[in-house]
């Protein structure tokens, strides 16, 4: 297996398996009944680039889900994501789910390389939200465990701890200096104005030595536009302002500790990320999903989808997790003020490069950020790290991530160019030899794309997103999720997304536990006693590992 591929490769991620192979398949599967997914350790990807602009993967030789579609249905599904599924188990009944994809998960499946599973794109799980942690861990049962946070930021040739401007202990003296004189200024001093962008913001937050060290070269490589293109009202509580006193604690010694959120998260102990989507289907009404159902129309008006295939389906509501700039494309009848509203959003593309090596304990670290314009990749995370299933043993793992968008060209975007490239900055940063880069197996590679990735926030984001919203709902039609919402939501977020479509479209509060078969009490006792997020403090071991490797 080649990591490689012509042209030909990508567009099989888009391609139907043909009429024989699917009455094939449907013959393994009782017609309305949902076959259980297969494990992420079970399949076997035919091709190393995985995923389309609509998230739809390359065939397997698994089993399909519900063929058999429903002609009439309460409440129709569009999405087997996280969010879709949320709203299904908050409904309870009388619901279809329709996934284009041959699986359930859609941003959070798991893909095999020869052994080493990789997330699409780095997944974790932690939240303050109380619901929300008695759903996950009432869903994934004892299958995830709870670990301190070891994420650093790469400049200069070492490794800080993260965040970047409480942290700066081990950079050179100079930029030190600067970025606590920057943010002192910055602090005491007056703004003569609002700032107008996400630029201006960061300069009147952190000054000029922390802004151009790190927050303009990292967030360019992240979002994949100018900073002067987006707004920072979203930002506030996703970015730490920290005191000076401790801005400068963090410059005179290394980090005591991770705070935050998810100083401390959850994951799952086997099958990667696509464990909690696999988990949450588990709980889903018998023959309520139904995969490789693209979706073609959306009559609005007469509440009918019409499949790729002919096929119809009537529904009375219609909840979505498809980006709302398709959903507007897919609907007979959009008024031109939310056709202009669509046109004003604006999103990335990520590609993920997944690298197995037959190295052992390549670093404790979880996640780093490379702010570097010299480096293709913004961050990096070690899959293995996060669970020890997730490579054979004696071996570890990489995930690189590269955005790129139609303001940010980073060249060919072909699976063996990426490859070629993130090895590169492997080898530059010290992270592998030219020697080990040598060794590594094409069958261990893998590319995943996927887009839309990220949500770009400007000053139009608001107000568009309203009037697309407005106008859905107006035709039954409720939309829920990272791309349903068109926000930044984490995991725990588009879960409580989908609950809050169920709200909307039943019109009542759907907070009570909906999985059936959990012991509720058990779970808040066991929530309390042993998530909360807090401090995570570094174990001595993997402290002197980081060490080594000048973190």
């Amino acid at each position: 297996m080649r990591c490689d591929p012509d042209a030909r490769v990508s567009d099989m991620a888009k391609r139907r398996p043909s009429k024989n192979t699917r009455m094939r398949r449907s013959r393994r599967t009782r017609p309305g009944l949902a076959a259980k997914p297969q494990a992420a350790e079970e399949r076997t990807p035919n091709a190393r680039v995985l995923g389309s602009q609509s998230l739809a993967t390359i065939p397997t030789t698994g089993p399909l889900i519900g063929r058999d579609k429903p002609v009439q249905v309460r409440t129709a599904i569009l999405g087997a994501g996280i969010a879709g599924m949320s709203a299904a188990l908050h409904l309870r009944q009388d619901y279809a789910i329709f996934e284009q994809a041959e699986r359930i998960g859609g941003l959070c499946c798991t893909e095999n390389f020869g052994g080493f599973l990789f997330d699409r794109s780095i997944h974790i799980l932690y939240t303050r939200q109380p619901y929300a942690k008695k759903f996950i861990t009432g869903v994934l049962g004892s299958n995830f465990s709870l670990r301190p946070k070891y994420s650093y930021i790469f400049s200069h040739g070492a490794y800080t701890a993260y965040p970047y401007q409480s942290n700066t202990f081990g950079l050179p003296h100079d930029v030190v200096v600067r970025n606590l004189m920057g943010l002192i200024e910055a602090t005491y001093t007056k703004p003569q104005r609002e700032p107008r962008n996400f630029k201006e913001w960061a300069y009147a937050t952190f000054g000029a030595g922390i802004t151009e060290e790190f927050f303009l070269p990292f967030n360019y490589k992240v979002w994949a536009i100018d900073q002067e293109e987006m707004s920072y009202d979203w930002i506030a509580d996703r970015v730490l302002t920290p005191p000076i006193r401790t801005a400068i604690e963090g410059a005179i010694a290394p980090s005591k500790g991770e705070y935050g959120p998810n100083a401390k998260f959850w994951y799952p102990k086997k099958g990667g990320m696509e464990s909690l989507p696999r988990a949450m289907g588990s709980h889903l009404n018998d023959g309520s999903v139904h995969t490789f159902t693209r979706v073609k129309t959306i009559h609005v008006a007469r509440h009918i989808l019409e499949f790729e295939d002919g096929s119809t389906c009537r529904y009375d509501s219609l909840i979505s997790t498809a980006p709302i700039s398709r959903l507007a494309q897919l609907a007979d009848e959009v008024p031109a003020e939310v056709q202009a509203a669509v046109g004003k959003l604006k999103w990335n593309t990520v590609y993920t490069v997944n690298i197995g090596l037959e190295i052992p304990n390549l670093t404790p670290m979880h996640w780093a950020y490379y702010p570097d314009p010299k480096l293709i990749f913004h961050r990096l995370s070690w899959p293995k790290n996060f669970a020890a299933s997730m490579a054979p043993p004696n071996c570890s793992s990489v995930a690189a991530e590269i955005s790129v968008s139609q303001w940010k060209d980073v060249g060919p975007t072909d699976a063996k160019t990426l490859l070629r490239r993130t090895i590169d900055g492997l080898i530059r940063i010290g992270l592998i030899t030219r020697k080990q880069a040598g060794r590594i197996k094409p069958a261990h590679c893998g590319v995943v794309r996927l887009e839309p990735a990220y949500v770009i926030y400007t000053w139009d984001h608001r107000a568009a997103t309203k009037a697309i919203h407005d106008w859905l709902e107006s035709h039954d039609i409720y939309a829920c999720g990272r791309f349903g919402d068109f926000e930044y939501l984490n995991m725990d977020h588009s879960i409580l997304s989908g609950r809050r479509a169920a709200e909307k479209l039943l019109k009542r509060d759907l907070s009570a536990f909906p999985l059936k078969g959990v012991d509720e009490a058990a779970l808040e006792r066991w929530i309390a006693a042993d998530f909360q997020v807090g401090v995570a403090h570094t174990d001595a071991a993997i402290d002197a590992k980081l060490k080594a490797q000048g973190a």
